[in-house]
Formats: C-alpha cells, sequence, structure tokens
C-alpha cells in the first residue's frame, strides 16, 4: 500500500516552570532554602531555585528536528484492505494531533492548529 501524507511546514516550542507543577504534587522542600537536603552533591547547601524544560520541534520538506533527536515515521492507525496498486492520500489541512517516538517510545506529543 502506497500512503500519501500531506503535512503543512510548522514549528512548536514549549516552555514548563516546573516548580509549581511539582509543589502541588508535594515535591517542596527541595525548593525551600531552609529545609533543602541535597548532601551528597556537593559540600555546600543546595535547594533548587527553579526547574524548566523546554522542548522545540520542527517538520518541514526535509523531516521533523526535535532538539537534538531527528526522525519521523508515519503509520496507518488502522488496517486496511487493499490491493499493492492501492494509493491513499491523507491532507493534513485542519487542527491535527502528532507524535514522534523512538522505537515505540514517545518523545514529543503535540497538536497543530
Amino acid at each position: 500500500m502506497y500512503l500519501h501524507v500531506d503535512v503543512p511546514k510548522f514549528n512548536v516550542s514549549t516552555e514548563l516552570e516546573f516548580k509549581g507543577i511539582l509543589g502541588k504534587a508535594g515535591i517542596k522542600k527541595v525548593f525551600e532554602k531552609a529545609n533543602a537536603n541535597l548532601q551528597g552533591i556537593s559540600d555546600e547547601q543546595l535547594y533548587v531555585e527553579y526547574l524548566v524544560h523546554k522542548a522545540v520541534l520542527e517538520l518541514d520538506e526535509k523531516g521533523v528536528t526535535a532538539a537534538a533527536a531527528t526522525g519521523i515515521g508515519i503509520m496507518p492507525l488502522s488496517a486496511q484492505i487493499c490491493r499493492e496498486d492501492c494509493h491513499r492520500t491523507i491532507k493534513a489541512d485542519r487542527p491535527f494531533l502528532f507524535g514522534v517516538a523512538h522505537w515505540g517510545t514517545p518523545i514529543f506529543v503535540g497538536h497543530y492548529y
């Protein structure tokens, strides 16, 4: 089966500050100067001032660039009974979800709109 997918070029980036998120999960002491216990990392008293995560994904005609990882895999979502000369086209001309995986492990998941 031959599958042709038309996808627009796009660039997605996100930045998350984890101090509030982890605080809601009960992880607070590591961010407190008086209560953080990071012994074994340094002889100095340490605490975590901030924790930020940033991810960038760009898709163009050359493929996907996602931070330090590059690759794209497109698989049909459901099995189709089709002759070998069967051709299908998917045109992503409206909002869609996307994902980038490495050996079955999701690396990036997002939406384009």
